[in-house]
């Protein structure tokens, strides 16, 4: 379960994410096969009530846990009318244990030329393989070095994405993959991982894309967002974990409010709001993460930023 929770924190719902070492399979523990799980099984199947592959640990009724029942969707703005899905799978099963892992991530195609799809697959591949190697370490995690098969309740590890693209405008697209991963444990972990993409480079944008003159621009949005977030109900009057839970300022923030730690200078770029931001067509998207915000069970804490206010603190119309 830890390492689970570390994908979901680290590796997924961070900005840009990390680059991690690319996975390895052994041979003489687990096979392996590109077999894409969101395929719907047969009726057939289905009234037989056999285990075929689709299926996870059982609940109190005795209902297996359906795979083809959790596919996500994928989005597309109108204006991208050749966009289209593509997926990288893998299944990787113990060999000697009944304990399978399932990744499939979601990516769009057609977006623009070679050069800007090769851009994309490539920051699709690191996410890719990022999963395909938390899976195979979260396999051996509990397989171990036993020669029995464990007791537990977790049989299949599944992680898959979907995506939102949108269309900014005609340079500019921003790609929202929203990642789901189960373990057969209490609850699904789920995330968000976006690209805000210059397609005309291509490169990922960064906050300083944004907004050009960045220092001024923070004290712009620290108070718009604090404030916010201050006023959400589930903070119950304090700030985010991602900014540490202190107590809002009773009289509201301003823009002589001292920023987060981070936010000075230069380098400030997304992870620095929490990592989850998009641009939209009508503006600017901010959110925190579920274990970002005030725990699991308030959920994730979203801030939109219109268009209007977002260019008064300074970010470029080049943008829109």
């Amino acid at each position: 379960m830890k390492k689970l929770l570390f994908i979901a924190l680290i590796i997924f719902f961070a900005g840009q994410g990390l680059a991690l070492a690319q996975y390895s399979i052994d041979q003489k523990k687990y096979t392996s096969d590109d077999y894409d799980y969101n395929q719907p099984t047969s009726a057939d199947d289905e009234e037989e009530g056999g285990v075929d592959g689709f299926s996870s640990f059982l609940y109190d009724d005795g209902e297996g846990f359906r795979l083809d029942k959790l596919s996500l969707p994928n989005a597309y703005d109108p204006k991208l009318t050749g966009v289209k899905a593509k997926a990288l799978s893998l299944r990787i099963k113990s060999v000697k244990c009944d304990q399978t892992a399932y990744v499939s991530i979601n990516y769009p195609v057609n977006v623009g030329d070679p050069k800007v799809d090769g851009f994309i697959e490539g920051l699709y591949k690191k996410m890719f393989d990022d999963a395909a190697r938390q899976s195979l370490e979260t396999l051996d995690d509990l397989l171990g070095d036993s020669d029995s098969c464990p007791q537990t309740m977790v049989d299949t590890i599944i992680f898959q994405s979907s995506f939102k693209i949108l269309s900014i405008n005609k340079n500019i697209v921003s790609i929202i993959s929203l990642i789901n991963i189960s373990s057969g444990y209490f609850h699904p972990i789920n995330g968000t991982r976006t690209f805000n993409i210059d397609t005309s480079g291509p490169k990922l944008l960064t906050l300083k894309d944004i907004f050009p003159d960045l220092n001024a621009s923070l004290r712009r949005l620290w108070p718009y967002l604090a404030n916010a977030y201050c006023a959400m109900r589930e903070g119950g009057g304090t700030l985010p974990k991602f900014y540490g839970e202190a107590k809002c300022e009773p009289g509201g923030y301003g823009q002589s409010s001292p920023l987060p730690k981070g936010w000075a200078g230069a380098g400030a770029d997304f992870q620095n709001l929490g990592g989850i931001v998009n641009l939209t067509p009508e503006g600017l998207r901010i959110e925190l993460g579920a274990y970002d915000s005030w725990g699991y069970s308030t959920g994730p804490a979203s801030v939109f930023i219109p268009k209007k206010e977002a260019l008064d603190m300074g970010a470029s119309p080049s943008m829109w």
